[in-house]
């Protein structure tokens, strides 16, 4: 088993690697997000015209640690959504299996039924996103206009 010191160092790594990322991204981006930049083209929607539950992820990854919540939110929102609650998820199994007494007998049974839900979740959320209503629209990609952005 590892010591107790060995435990912390895992631990404050886990909590810095988020912020440290945010900074650097902060500093160094990686690009204009913009539909026409580097960034990978989404196989499902080159060849069939529909959004999957990812489009849209990797140029929300990149909002967010930029410090643009909503742009992030505008390209992926499921996807931004689920990051804090898996962080947390993460970081509390870790303190409590390294730090604690606490049996994380929960944490291991429960991950086929968090999978399962999640699943669930995102075939709903592809599906909810090219159905072809106006009020729908928000959760497609888009990029944020200035206007929305001074709201």
């Amino acid at each position: 088993m590892k010591s107790q010191k060995g435990n912390q160092a895992w631990l404050i790594l886990l909590l810095l690697i988020p912020f440290v990322l945010m900074v650097y991204l902060h500093f160094f981006p990686l690009g204009e997000v913009k539909t026409d930049s580097f960034y990978p083209k989404c196989k499902t929607y080159q060849y069939t015209g529909l959004y999957c539950g990812g489009c849209g992820m990797t140029r929300a990854t990149n909002s967010f640690f930029c410090g643009e919540i909503r742009q992030s939110l505008a390209w992926n929102p499921f996807f931004i959504l689920l990051l804090v609650p898996i962080y947390l998820w993460s970081l509390s199994y870790f303190i409590l299996k390294n730090f604690t007494k606490i049996k994380t007998d929960i944490f291991v049974n429960s991950i086929l039924y968090v999978g399962i839900v999640l699943t669930v979740l995102l075939v709903t959320f592809s599906i909810l996103r090219n159905l072809p209503y106006e009020s729908l629209e928000s959760i497609r990609p888009h990029k944020i206009k200035v206007e929305e952005l001074t709201k």
